[in-house]
């Protein structure tokens, strides 16, 4: 999996640096949509790689898609999967999904958006907990 770029560009008017892994990153954590299509526009940004910048040291196993979910941003979630998001890419660490962070956080509408789409639940993919778990 590779992650996201860290470009640094440099406005020759200002001394100003913008990493553009973590104006994507802001973007999601804000629930900007428009900030976050201009994002991947101009710094072509694979939707699917891990997080590499991130401002909370516990977001840097996480996928643009986990991170949604967990919100509960239903519109960006909407756009990732419209843009081909792997909805079942799990984490590294404990393998959990965009499903089963939506569950933990009771966001339903994003859950449900994420059941309807062609996710493969197996014992592997759930390993330490049980959907049911998080649902109930």
């Amino acid at each position: 999996m590779s992650s996201l770029a860290s470009h640094n560009t440099n406005n020759s008017n200002s001394h100003a640096i913008t990493i553009p892994g973590l104006a994507f990153y802001d973007a999601l954590v804000n629930n900007s949509l428009t900030e976050l299509k201009r994002c991947v526009e101009l710094y072509k940004i694979d939707l699917n790689a891990r997080l590499s910048h991130v401002r909370k040291r516990n977001h840097t196993d996480l996928c643009p898609v986990h991170l949604v979910a967990y919100k509960g941003y239903f519109a960006m979630l909407h756009y990732l999967i419209q843009n081909g998001v792997n909805v079942h890419q799990p984490t590294s660490t404990l393998q959990r999904r965009a499903v089963h962070f939506a569950a933990l956080k009771h966001q339903v509408s994003c859950l449900q958006m994420l059941v309807s789409q062609p996710v493969v639940l197996t014992v592997e993919s759930i390993r330490y907990s049980s959907l049911k778990y998080f649902v109930s």
